[in-house]
């Protein structure tokens, strides 16, 4: 007879649930004269994933930790299910952390590595041999039960370390680059497969990465940190879209980034270019000062130039193959862009150095606030 247990489908405490789950309001953190975090306030709704998105020394990797407890804020508040946990170990909190080096233990079995939260509770020894088979099964590591780390592929220790973190039914899940060490091809199964246990175990989550689609991928929503300052926070979609500072536009992947002065002309507004011809643009928008995009996939290539607000000649550069798009370098006068073309098509169709229509639309382009200079 098979006696082993179901982990519960959740796994969040009853110590508050709903919006804002998590609150951090104005978090900071110094070493010395420098302040690595600055008044961060973030919210995460239960059952989210928020992913913290950011260039290598941002202060992403310390706001996880002053969330989990293993750094203390030299100012605001951080609350768990409506609880402030300033003042609580990373154990009280209910937080686990999943690692970038995985930290398994490499003496141990993959039994014994995920059965250790509950060991350290002290659980009854048969409850804990039913609860970590019944976990085993769920990340699909029934059969490596018995091997060590060192006999595991990359992506197989990173579901032990997810597994250990999640048996012992944390209120919140961290995780630090979890799969910044693998291969591409492994890092986007890996992201699948933690997805798939996100939505199975509906845990809070706060990923930590410097990988825009990995960040886009996973995530209900984003912050986007900059100098241990969150510039953006919001659902991926509207982050691209939206971008609301030039440096969220770059990261975030708009290549084609203007700054000028916009001024009233015939039917609405333009933007005049040093060398080169004015752009049109929206009615609706302000005169003076502006930095705006022209995303990748809104340049027209060829005849779908011809009836766009704003129509140029250009010569193509470079001409790459990324599988389901071409990207394409354009130099139009003083502006080079990047464009992308769809499909083998396009790569037959386009060389180096051939003249070509381009075109955009003013409904096409995105003004980004506070962004000029």
């Amino acid at each position: 007879m098979d006696k082993r247990v179901t982990i519960p489908e959740t796994t969040t405490e009853a110590i508050g649930s709903g919006a804002g789950f998590l609150q951090l309001d104005a978090v900071s953190k110094r070493y010395g004269d420098k302040t690595v975090v600055r008044d961060v306030s973030l919210a995460v709704d239960a059952g989210e994933v928020l992913t913290i998105l950011g260039p290598s020394g941002c202060g992403k990797t310390t706001t996880l930790k002053i969330i989990a407890g293993f750094l203390a804020a030299d100012g605001g508040s951080v609350r768990i299910g409506g609880r402030a946990v300033e003042r609580l170990t990373s154990h009280q909190r209910g937080a686990a952390m999943v690692f970038q080096n995985y930290a398994l233990f490499p003496h141990m079995t993959v039994r014994r590595n995920v059965a250790f939260g509950l060991r350290m509770r002290r659980q009854p020894k048969d409850e804990i041999a039913r609860e970590v088979a019944a976990m085993l099964d769920r990340v699909r590591l029934s059969d490596f039960a018995e091997r060590f780390p060192k006999e595991l592929s990359g992506g197989q220790q990173q579901r032990v370390a997810l597994a250990r973190a999640l048996i012992v039914r944390p209120n919140i899940l961290l995780l630090d680059e979890p799969f910044s060490s693998l291969d591409a091809k492994l890092r986007k199964q890996l992201r699948a497969e933690f997805l798939e246990i996100h939505r199975s175990f509906r845990i809070t989550s706060v990923f930590v990465t410097h990988d825009l689609e990995e960040a886009f991928a996973i995530s209900d929503k984003v912050a986007v940190m900059n100098g241990g300052v969150v510039e953006q926070v919001g659902a991926p979609s509207a982050i691209f879209a939206r971008p609301q500072s030039r440096f969220v536009a770059d990261f975030v992947g708009h290549r084609n980034i203007l700054s000028g002065t916009a001024e009233r002309a015939a039917g609405g507004r333009r933007l005049p270019v040093a060398g080169g011809p004015a752009l049109a643009l929206a009615d609706d928008g302000p005169v003076g000062p502006v930095t705006l995009s022209i995303p990748v996939h809104r340049i027209r290539i060829g005849p779908g130039a011809e009836a766009c607000d704003t129509r140029l000649e250009a010569i193509v550069g470079d001409v790459g193959f990324l599988g389901p798009v071409v990207q394409v370098t354009l130099q139009a006068g003083p502006l080079r862009l990047e464009s992308y073309a769809t499909g083998t098509d396009a790569t037959e169709a386009l060389r180096p150095g051939d003249r070509v229509a381009i075109g955009w639309n003013a409904a096409d382009l995105i003004e980004i606030p506070g962004g000029a200079g």
